[in-house]
C-alpha cells in the first residue's frame, strides 16, 4: 500500500511539474483545461476522497481473497540404503464452505467501497462548480476592464477634439468641463475594473495556487463538464 501511494505521488508531483513549466514564462493565458487539472492536484478534499475510494477499493479486493480456495503444495524425497529414492508432490486445496465473518468484512468492504466512491463523485462536482465560477467570473472582469478602457481610450480622443474646439471658440467653457469630468469617471470606472479583476484572480489562485495573468474569454453556451 505504502509503495503504491508513494508511486502515486510521484506521479503527481511529476504531472504538477509539467503544468508549472508549461506556465514558466513571464506571460501567458490560462485556459480553463489547465485550470481544472491544477485544481485538482493542488484541492487537498479531492485529493483525499480520490485517494480513499482507492484505498477502499483495494480493501474489497483483500475482502474477496479471504473466500477463494487456499492451496498447499508439498514435496519431499527419501533416500535408502541402495541410494535410490523417492520423490512425493501433492497439493491440496482448501475451501470453507460458509464463513458468515468473511462474508460480512465484504459486505462492509463493499458498503464503504460505495460511499468513498459517492464521497469522491461530490467532491469532484464541488470542485469544479468553484473552478468554473472563479474562471468565468474573472474571464468577465478582464472583459469589463478592457471595454472600460476602450471606453478611456475613445474619452481621451473626444477631450482632445473638445479642447481644441474650445481653443478656437466654437464651444463654451462648461462643455469642456463636462467632457473632463467624464473623463475623470471613465479614469475610475477602469480603477474599478482594476480592483474586480484583483479579486477575482485572487479567488481563482486559491484554486489553483497558480497566478496566470489573464484567462480565455470562453464561449460559456459551448462548455462540457470537466472530467
Amino acid at each position: 500500500m505504502n509503495n503504491k501511494m508513494s508511486v502515486r505521488f510521484r506521479c503527481y508531483n511529476s504531472i504538477f511539474g509539467l503544468i508549472m513549466a508549461s506556465f514558466s514564462s513571464s506571460s501567458f493565458a490560462l485556459t480553463i483545461e489547465d485550470a481544472w487539472n491544477a485544481a485538482k492536484y493542488y484541492d487537498p478534499i479531492y485529493q483525499q476522497s480520490q485517494l480513499d475510494e482507492q484505498i477502499s477499493e483495494t480493501g474489497i479486493r483483500t475482502s474477496r481473497s479471504a473466500l477463494l480456495p487456499s492451496a498447499e503444495i508439498t514435496a519431499s524425497s527419501n533416500w535408502n540404503d541402495s541410494s535410490s529414492n523417492t520423490n512425493r508432490y501433492g497439493m491440496s486445496l482448501t475451501q470453507t464452505i460458509w464463513d458468515s465473518s468473511k462474508w460480512a468484512v465484504l459486505d462492509q468492504s463493499e458498503a464503504e467501497y460505495l460511499a468513498s466512491k459517492l464521497k469522491f463523485k461530490q467532491s469532484h462536482n464541488d470542485l469544479a462548480e468553484r473552478l468554473i465560477n472563479a474562471y468565468l467570473a474573472l474571464a468577465q472582469s478582464q472583459g469589463d476592464l478592457r471595454l472600460a478602457q476602450q471606453k478611456f481610450d475613445e474619452g481621451t480622443k473626444m477631450l482632445h477634439i473638445t479642447e481644441l474646439r474650445y481653443k478656437a471658440g466654437k464651444i463654451h467653457s462648461t462643455e469642456l468641463e463636462d467632457m473632463r469630468a467624464n473623463h475623470v469617471d471613465e479614469r475610475a470606472e477602469i480603477l474599478a475594473n482594476q480592483s474586480k479583476v484583483a479579486d477575482k484572480k485572487a479567488v481563482l489562485i486559491a484554486l489553483i495556487n497558480i497566478t496566470p495573468d489573464v484567462v480565455y474569454e470562453i464561449d460559456t453556451t459551448n462548455l462540457t463538464p470537466p472530467k
